[in-house]
């Protein structure tokens, strides 16, 4: 697991391929993508980042005050945390991974609690970013998508093994019921809701996604700067730092009260880690083929 999510003999430069679901290819494409994807690989837009705590969430634009704030990016934010802490088994306590209690567990511990609403969306349907307002969809594809990402890390049989197992879970966890709620109640504006009850900040990004590519770094203490990209290749990116995904889940591990069912089965702190650090991964790649086509280019980089 730990090779799988550090080292990388080389650089994968690729697209979406059957994986991708979005809705025409980027434009551009043809004439940005070999010197684009060579700039990645170089690192010539990655910039240190503001610690280890996975925060902000992949999206391409900037914040509404036009700044970057360089934490590491992971899908969905605090959204994509919540759904990581759900999906190990054996479970937490329903209560611990309700919407609002996670977000209250994250707060008073001093972590980030953020999200943002896409502008696109009509006012009595502001649910978020695509993550919020498509978990279910992230859900339902993620077991397609476990295998695609397996193989192109090269991850073992046993990596691959648990992959399987934590995306078929995500699929259940994510399930909608009649009345479009999850299996912990809630649905997309009631999730945002927690974010805002817990004192978290929430904001509006204008304009629609559209990135020419997506990006999964695992180079260690660096993050995909906005500012220098745009700056120096005006184009925009998805981006996860998946190389934060460890110590994010192991920070979350530590804060989160145990259930009686990982107590009574002796779960160690190292396995739970290794659950969340492949949900987050397993997630983002998912929420990134919900709205890449399949000419978008994919950069995985060690």
């Amino acid at each position: 697991m730990t090779a799988l999510l550090t080292e990388l003999s080389n650089a994968v430069i690729t697209t979406f391929g059957h994986c991708g679901r979005g809705n025409g290819a980027p434009s551009g494409m043809d004439d940005l993508i070999e010197d684009l994807a060579q700039a990645l690989v170089d690192g010539e837009c990655d910039e240190p980042a503001e610690g280890t705590f996975a925060a902000t969430c992949m999206d391409d634009r900037l914040r509404t005050n036009g700044t970057d704030p360089l934490l590491p990016n992971v899908a969905g934010g605090c959204f994509g945390l919540l759904l990581a802490a759900r999906a190990v088994h054996p479970a937490y306590d329903l209560e611990t991974c309700t919407a609002r209690r996670f977000m209250q567990i994250l707060k008073d511990d001093g972590l980030p609690v953020y999200a943002h609403i896409d502008q696109q969306f009509p006012e009595s349907d502001q649910t978020g970013c695509v993550f919020n307002d498509r978990m279910s969809l992230i859900g339902t594809i993620g077991p397609q998508i476990a295998d695609d990402m397996m193989t192109r890390l090269g991850a073992d049989p046993e990596t691959r093994m648990m992959a399987s197992g934590l995306a078929d879970r995500i699929r259940l966890i994510t399930s909608l019921s009649d009345a479009g709620t999850d299996p912990f109640g809630e649905d997309g504006l009631s999730r945002l809701k927690a974010v805002r009850d817990a004192g978290g900040t929430i904001e509006v990004l204008r304009g629609s996604h559209a990135p020419l590519g997506a990006d999964i770094s695992f180079r260690y203490g660096q993050t995909l700067s906005r500012n220098l990209l745009d700056a120096d290749h005006a184009v925009k990116l998805f981006h996860l730092d998946a190389w934060s995904f460890a110590p994010t889940a192991a920070k979350l591990v530590r804060i989160l009260p145990r259930s009686a069912e990982q107590a009574d089965s002796h779960t160690s702190e190292e396995d739970l880690i290794a659950q969340m650090t492949m949900a987050m991964l397993l997630t983002g790649f998912s929420a990134m083929s919900v709205i890449c086509s399949p000419e978008t280019l994919l950069v995985i980089r060690s």
